[in-house]
């Protein structure tokens, strides 16, 4: 597998999964897990290592419902298609309910938070971008029944898709 060259972006799920079949969360090698199964199905899709920082932990058999882990990728990671991918590729036993790109660089100016969701709107140089991204996201994510919203802190700017999911089921 191919390590991350690059510059990256920390990228948060929320996950839900039913434990019955699985040895627990925690990543162990030759031993079947939640964790396991999320990191290969994420390093199929994004074509390099993945290392996963989750809070707790849980035993064979747990369900959870909003397990959140995080894991660096490659900057250009599109935080709904890997969503997508990895519930075709895992689902009904574990699904990401929840996920966006976690980025600690300036963030946006708040002169300009009501303008990013304006098409054509950037704030690039002319010829460097057509300031139509958030545009296009907001409006599949729309037509999916979900949302997409800035959250931004000191330090950590996120974009957060959500998108209506059911539990897991059996």
């Amino acid at each position: 597998m191919v390590v991350i060259d690059g510059p990256t972006v920390r990228v948060r799920l929320d996950v839900a999964y039913l434990g019955t079949g699985f040895h627990g969360f925690a990543v162990q090698p030759g031993v079947h897990t939640v964790g396991g199964v999320l990191v290969a199905a994420l390093e199929r899709n994004l074509r390099h290592t993945v290392e996963i920082t989750c809070a707790g932990r849980t035993d064979a058999g747990v369900h959870a419902w909003g397990q959140v882990v995080s894991f660096d990728a490659r900057s250009d990671v599109d935080p709904l298609a890997l969503q997508r991918s990895v519930n075709k590729a895992l689902r009904p036993s574990v699904v990401i309910r929840e996920a966006e790109v976690v980025d600690n660089g300036p963030g946006v100016a708040p002169e300009i938070q009501d303008r990013i969701w304006e098409p054509f709107f950037t704030t690039k140089d002319v010829g460097q971008g057509a300031g139509l991204g958030l545009d296009i996201a907001r409006r599949i994510v729309s037509r999916h029944s979900g949302s997409i919203e800035l959250h931004q802190m000191p330090g950590e700017t996120a974009f957060a898709v959500r998108l209506p999911a059911t539990p897991p089921t059996r």
